[in-house]
C-alpha cells in the first residue's frame, strides 16, 4: 500500500526507495562515518539506511555515485542539480530525490501510527485544526506528521527553527492537505502555501510534498 501510494503521489521526475531493515553499509564521509560511530546504535542504523535509500533513489536519477556528506546544518548535502529529503520511523526508512527544476520543494516525514500524548497534542495543533480532528475522526499525529513535512520543505530557505503555530494544515480524509504559512515564514520560503498528501497504514503514517 505505501508503494502504491508513493507512486501515485509523487509527480514524474521524482523517485523514492525505502527499507525496512536498517542493516546496511553505504558509502559514507569520513565525517558522515565519525558522526554515525559516535551515535547510538539505533540512531546510526537510522543514519546509514537514510544514506542507502537515498543513494539508491539518487543513482535510479542518473546522479554521480559517491556519499552525500553532511551540512554545517546536519542536512544531507544533495549532489548539485539533485534535491531530496530522507526520513525513519522504526521499521521505515524513506528517501525521496528528484533533480532540480523537476520540483521546487521535495519532503516527506513517517510517524507511528498511533495517537499523541495527550500533553503534546495541544502544543502542536491549534484550536481549529484541534477542532477539525475531532471532526474527522483522523489521527492527530498526522498533523504533527504534516508540519514536520513543511517544515522539512521550507527549511533549505528559511533556515531556521520555527514553531508549529507558524503553519495552518488543513487535511482531508481523501488523503492529500495544504498548509498555509505565516506572514513571516512565508516570505523567507517566497511560498505561502504548499500541497502534500499522505496515508496511514497499520505500522506508519506518511507525509509527503513534492510541489
Amino acid at each position: 500500500m505505501l508503494a502504491a501510494f508513493l507512486d501515485a503521489a509523487l509527480p514524474v521526475g521524482c523517485v523514492w526507495a525505502a527499507r525496512a531493515d536498517f542493516t546496511c553499509d553505504p558509502p559514507l564521509t569520513l565525517a558522515e562515518r565519525a558522526y554515525s560511530e559516535a551515535c547510538h546504535p539505533k540512531r546510526a542504523a537510522e543514519f546509514r539506511a537514510g544514506r542507502d535509500c537515498a543513494a539508491a533513489a539518487l543513482g535510479a536519477l542518473g546522479a554521480p555515485p559517491g556519499p552525500l556528506g553532511r551540512g554545517d546544518d546536519r542536512l544531507p548535502c544533495w549532489p548539485t542539480g539533485f534535491l531530496g529529503s530522507i526520513t525513519h520511523c522504526n521499521g521505515l526508512c524513506l528517501a525521496i530525490t528528484a533533480r532540480e527544476g523537476v520540483v521546487s520543494r521535495v519532503a516527506c516525514d513517517a510517524e507511528p501510527n498511533r495517537p499523541l500524548p495527550e500533553d503534546v497534542a495541544p502544543r502542536i495543533l491549534s484550536r481549529r485544526e484541534r477542532a477539525a480532528q475531532t471532526a474527522s475522526g483522523l489521527p492527530d499525529r498526522l498533523w504533527f506528521s504534516a508540519k514536520e513535512c513543511v517544515f522539512k520543505a521550507v527549511f533549505p530557505d528559511v533556515r531556521g527553527y520555527f514553531g508549529f503555530e507558524e503553519a495552518d494544515v488543513i487535511l482531508a480524509s481523501t488523503g492529500s492537505f495544504e498548509a498555509m504559512l505565516s506572514p513571516s515564514i512565508a516570505a523567507r520560503a517566497r511560498v505561502d502555501r504548499l500541497t502534500g498528501r499522505w496515508v496511514a497504514v497499520p505500522e506508519f503514517l506518511v507525509t509527503v510534498i513534492a510541489n
